[in-house]
């Protein structure tokens, strides 16, 4: 178990530095002595991860490898991690579209795990900062600094773009409410009625979901 534990940190040294051949091997290595599932579990995640990046893989194998873990019902507890993989995998191969998709999946299915949420955040909020979607973004760099502790080395950095995206945010609002008003003033009063009763169907329609989510009172 100490072995297991030992190659495990390895593995994330080596990551760390950028020497993926070496991580993958300590990952391996991490896998093939632990006797406890979750650390086996996130051995093979990992190695999984850089065997896409060595070139071991294509993004398809691994993928598929990805979704057989995610069906098992011992890994029920670890989708959120499951998630996150996949994401960094579509990440490093450029589909970013899909890469925001399982970060949000990732932060919907954490439970306690509060470093991989908090990686969801971070990585999410940089892509949305990124395709210039700063609403959006300072949303993630938000949640994200609610859970980073201070000595985090991005700390500084992120409360900083949360403060300098505060102004922007406010106003993007202002010019979609502008934006609005504008549209508004040049609809005639028959478009008028019915933007008024879609918005009508739109806002009963959410109370209705709103009530069906609420628990039962026993």
């Amino acid at each position: 178990r100490l072995k297991a534990r030992y190659a495990f940190i390895k593995g994330q040294l080596y990551e760390q530095r950028g020497d993926a051949d070496l991580a993958y091997g300590a990952y391996k290595k991490a896998k093939k002595l632990s006797p406890d599932y979750e650390l086996k579990f996130n051995a093979e995640l990992n190695e999984m991860k850089l065997s896409y990046k060595n070139g071991k893989i294509s993004v398809d194998k691994a993928l598929q490898k990805l979704e057989k873990m995610e069906k098992d019902v011992k890994n029920a507890d670890f989708r959120d991690q499951i998630y996150f993989t996949r994401a960094q995998i579509r990440l490093n191969s450029n589909d970013i579209e899909n890469a925001i998709l399982d970060f949000e999946e990732a932060i919907a299915a954490t439970g306690g795990n509060q470093s991989v949420k908090l990686e969801a955040y971070y990585k999410l909020a940089e892509l949305l900062y990124e395709q210039e979607a700063y609403r959006e973004a300072k949303a993630n760099y938000d949640n994200a600094l609610k859970a980073m502790p201070a000595t985090d080395s991005r700390f500084k950095r992120v409360d900083r773009l949360t403060r300098n995206l505060s102004d922007i945010a406010k106003n993007i609002e202002l010019i979609e409410h502008q934006d609005s008003l504008l549209r508004l003033s040049r609809m005639s009063n028959e478009e008028l009625k019915e933007f008024a009763q879609n918005k009508l169907t739109e806002i009963k329609e959410q109370q209705a979901l709103m009530a069906a989510e609420e628990p039962v009172a026993q």
